[in-house]
């Protein structure tokens, strides 16, 4: 989320630039006045202390728009409330450490979307970051969100009269898509081949198939959840594959497992 560039400090100035901002941050969170969330945001992205694209992408989501209409009052009752010891999170084990952990790899599209099978697939033969994979999935959200705010319509709605009306817009915004995340393996990965099959035979099957922000969120949400599941384990870590989903790529991925320290086990 934030900015490291901003947050660096070699000189005096910068110090004195970091701690002016942080301050402002946090005497409009004290304020008693009924400021919203979008205030603290905002002030966020003006400082640049945030990163744009996640700023960006929060604002230009419909998604958003009631969160950030809730007064900062409401958010520090209810962080106060959750500082209560008998309060704890859902999942009630959350940064906690054992020395043994058991991860079963599933996938779920319920909400949230997992896609671990596809995120192995991906992670087998990709040299992936948590934070590039971050930064490409807030990047494709723009593009995503900017062809619904112009169709004025999702693609899952798209039905024949509507495709017939933006089948022009379609093919080439599709296009354009491609050519900007040519040499984005993620994307070449997880996506291309729908918008590659829609530019073969454009149709509304095809085209709802295209500008799906699960494609990418579903295997992001994976990597997130195989990072800290993986990181509980102080001394034995014990992964559980289905190996019928990973017939096509299970060479790369073992190989993948035994780069990192893994002894695996067919």
């Amino acid at each position: 989320m934030f900015d490291q560039a901003a947050c660096v400090v070699s000189q005096h100035e910068d110090k004195r630039r970091l701690k002016i901002n942080l301050y402002f941050i946090l005497d409009l969170y004290n304020d008693d006045n009924d400021f919203d969330i979008m205030s603290i945001v905002s002030i966020l992205k003006a400082t640049g202390l945030a990163r744009l694209d996640f700023i960006d992408t929060i604002l230009d989501s419909e998604e958003y728009s009631s969160v950030l209409e809730v007064e900062i009052s409401e958010f520090k009752a209810l962080a106060n409330y959750l500082k209560i010891p008998n309060v704890s999170t859902q999942h009630g084990v959350k940064g906690e450490s054992h020395e043994t952990v058991f991860f079963i790899a599933e996938d779920s599209n319920s909400t949230p979307v997992v896609h671990m099978y596809r995120f192995f697939k991906l992670w087998s033969h990709t040299d992936i970051s948590l934070n590039s994979f971050e930064s490409f999935y807030y990047d494709y959200v723009k593009w995503i969100n900017a062809t619904i705010h112009y169709l004025g319509f999702k693609l899952s709605d798209i039905n024949k009269a509507l495709h017939g009306q933006h089948q022009d817009y379609l093919v080439a915004k599709v296009k354009e898509l491609i050519e900007n995340f040519k040499d984005n393996m993620i994307f070449r990965e997880l996506c291309e081949r729908s918008y590659l099959d829609y530019l073969s035979k454009p149709n509304v099957t095809t085209a709802k198939e295209c500008f799906k922000e699960s494609q990418v969120y579903g295997a992001l949400c994976a990597y997130r959840l195989f990072y800290v599941g993986c990181s509980r384990a102080k001394r034995n870590l014990t992964i559980f594959i289905d190996k019928s989903k990973i017939d096509s790529y299970a060479v790369q991925l073992f190989k993948k497992f035994r780069e990192v320290g893994f002894e695996v086990e067919n």
